[in-house]
């Protein structure tokens, strides 16, 4: 609590002031042994430095942001659409797997299936978590759009990319 005020570079507030007036002078607000460098960006215009603002390391993501196009625009576009293509094939084959005969939309005898491939309780939290993430409206149930649009989401067209996320 009161992180957002220390977090800013030059705090508006006079939070911490008791009379209101803003000090110059009184370091309450700085972390102690912080100081302010500047950081060399490399031409990628990325920040140099192991570790993104979230935490993650950065070192394979400031790689792929770096390397140049190798090809055409038309090219990178055409490949760009056939890995869609191919990543749209292997989610509609998914969905079919587990979706019921009668309405496009994996039911619960589907999801039990989705589940046991996923190696998951359909009891367990990480089932209820994969229905926020996948957007779904009802319980056990993912209509084709939730199950496209939720997969599309987190970046998977398989089972074994679900687990990985």
């Amino acid at each position: 609590m009161g992180q957002c005020v220390t977090k800013c570079k030059n705090p508006s507030s006079t939070l911490g002031s008791k009379n209101g007036d803003r000090d110059p002078s009184n370091k309450s607000h700085s972390r102690r042994g912080a100081s302010h460098r500047e950081e060399q960006v490399p031409p990628c215009g990325k920040p140099a430095g192991d570790i993104l603002v979230n935490g993650t390391k950065k070192a394979e993501a400031a790689t792929e942001a770096c390397q140049l196009p190798t090809s055409s625009g038309d090219a990178g576009r055409e490949s760009k659409t056939n890995a869609e293509e191919s990543s749209l094939q292997r989610l509609e084959e998914l969905f079919r797997r587990y979706k019921d005969e009668r309405e496009d939309a994996i039911l619960e005898e589907g999801m039990e299936r989705f589940c046991n491939d996923l190696c998951v309780d359909p009891t367990e939290f990480r089932v209820l978590l994969l229905a926020w993430k996948f957007q779904a409206a009802t319980m056990c149930k993912f209509t084709r759009k939730e199950f496209f649009d939720g997969c599309k989401a987190i970046s998977a067209d398989s089972i074994d990319g679900i687990c990985a996320r």
